[in-house]
């Protein structure tokens, strides 16, 4: 078992310990990192962590096998094998393992100014990332094992640092890329009967993969972005024009008039005719 206590990982509690290996790097004042910590975290049901921002350590993990769950700012996301998860020095988070499939992961803390200026040049904070970095953190996790010499060790492992920091830029150059193109292909389907796999087909995406890529980084369906959409072309049009409100409902693809009626209530709180009589 662990015999970590709080602050040895910045501000980590261990909720539920688990069998787990902390590999202290040793480094000097003449290298721009202040501490390195390399670890490996082995299957443990129950496992889960608490940790306090310090102002000082960052926190890369990530999964080798296993699944689990992530929280961050507000925000709790499902983590499994391949994820890799950034904890910023300033914000707090926990994280934990299924009790049948517990998590396997390797993990590196680290104190770095420059590293910290990095991460904000590159708009990586804290969050769950998909890149392929598992041979990076293995052979960072090996070189640390190895003892080396302070220098030879220091620069490897910087060296697979930064080959990880920047796969997961590109890895969100990526996915704003896809969310940027799946959100004008709903748009051009504002006025049109398009379904979502034939959205998806432009994309050469599979509709599930569309709608779990989407929710995962904007938080909502296209289905309810698409509805947002349509209601706000609603509103514009019955601001600005005479169209009667079938002719509207119609446009906009909705299924009769009663429908659009119901939907745009529950969306404004007023029907189409109560809300263009506020314009008049």
């Amino acid at each position: 078992m662990s015999n970590l206590t709080e602050g040895d990982r910045g501000g980590v509690e261990l909720l539920f310990p688990s069998h787990e290996v902390t590999i202290a790097v040793p480094l000097s004042d003449l290298y721009p990192i202040e501490a390195i910590l390399v670890g490996m975290t082995h299957p443990f049901p129950n496992y889960r962590v608490r940790r306090r921002p310090n102002g000082k350590t960052y926190l890369l993990e990530h999964v080798l096998e296993g699944k689990g769950e992530f929280r961050a700012g507000g925000r709790t996301q499902r983590i499994g094998g391949g994820d890799t998860f950034l904890i910023d020095k300033d914000d707090p988070h926990d994280f934990g393992s299924d009790r049948g499939e517990p998590l396997k992961k390797i993990f590196i803390s680290f104190a770095s100014d420059y590293l910290g200026k990095m991460l904000e040049a590159y708009r990586l904070g804290t969050g769950v990332y998909r890149a392929d970095v598992r041979a990076e953190f293995s052979a960072l996790y090996a070189t640390a094992e190895q003892r080396r010499s302070p220098q030879s060790q220091f620069y490897e492992i910087a060296g697979l640092l930064h080959a990880i920091l920047l796969k997961l830029s590109r890895s969100v150059q990526e996915e704003e890329r896809g969310i940027s193109a799946i959100k004008q292909a709903l748009l051009s389907a504002v006025y049109t009967k398009k379904t979502l796999d034939e959205v998806a087909g432009e994309l050469f995406m599979s509709r599930s993969n569309l709608i779990r890529l989407f929710k995962r980084e904007t938080g909502e369906t296209p289905y309810r972005f698409l509805l947002n959409e349509r209601i706000a072309a609603a509103k514009s049009l019955l601001a600005t024009t005479t169209m009667p409100v079938r002719a509207i409902a119609e446009l906009l693809c909705f299924t009769d008039e009663h429908y659009f009626s119901f939907l745009f209530k529950e969306k404004t709180g007023m029907t189409p005719s109560r809300y263009r009589a506020t314009f008049r």
